[in-house]
């Protein structure tokens, strides 16, 4: 018997050691699961294939979002290929998919929190499932969205002879509106002038003062940002 009380009295404190090693925050991310999202073999799941398939090469600083709190000062990673969240706790890594995230945000840049990429899903429409991750450009009247997409095909990279499998970016532009069905779009001005036609003096003006680029991303994102706020 009292063999046994020693036993699991090592159990509770080894769990104990294991959720501060953990921190809280992570542990109760993991705990929702039941920590079945146990530390995972990470570094070489994409060994031989050429590209990436992450939405960046590097941990970022990040922040994720469940339906009752905000869990900050996270070191996170995008799978874009395999649609995944990761977790870096002490070079340690964690997937926390199915830890009830719907929302998570990265930092490009550390230093500067005022600038992030912000990825939700709940989206269903074509290909875009309600697990899928999308990243949210404007959001409003009118939300724009980009889905990350990556194809893993063979290609002849370096050899006209042999075949190397490789990353290829397929990213998406979709706009939906209320009242309607979301909407593949390319982007560039006169989509732009079609899609803001309402208010489009206004719109037209702020883009001339502020100089912005319609045939690109930013030019969008900001110039539909700028008309979800107009009365």
């Amino acid at each position: 018997m009292k063999k046994i009380l020693v036993f699991f009295a090592f159990l509770l404190v080894a769990k104990f050691n294991y959720a501060q090693y953990l921190n809280y925050t992570l542990y109760e991310l993991l705990h929702k699961e039941d920590m079945k999202a146990s530390p995972v073999a990470f570094d070489n799941q994409y060994s031989g294939i050429l590209g990436n398939g992450f939405f960046t090469e590097n941990w970022l600083t990040g922040r994720a979002y469940t339906p009752m709190k905000v869990y900050n000062n996270l070191k996170l990673k995008f799978d874009v290929y395999a649609n995944k969240i990761y977790i870096n706790n002490h070079d340690t890594i964690f997937d926390i998919t199915n830890a009830g995230i719907i929302q998570f945000d990265l930092f490009i840049n550390e230093n500067d929190t005022t600038k992030y990429k912000s990825f939700v899903n709940g989206f269903n429409f074509n290909e875009v499932k309600p697990a899928k991750f999308v990243e949210l450009l404007a959001d409003g009247k009118i939300i724009f969205l980009q889905y990350h997409l990556k194809s893993m095909e063979e290609v002849y990279e370096t050899s006209p002879y042999d075949k190397q499998k490789k990353f290829l970016d397929k990213n998406k532009y979709f706009i939906l509106t209320d009242g309607k069905d979301a909407m593949e779009v390319n982007v560039g001005r006169k989509n732009l002038e079609k899609l803001l036609a309402p208010k489009w003096d206004e719109v037209s003006k702020y883009i001339k003062s502020q100089s912005l680029n319609t045939n690109n991303e930013d030019g969008w994102k900001r110039a539909i940002a700028y008309y979800n706020n107009l009365p």
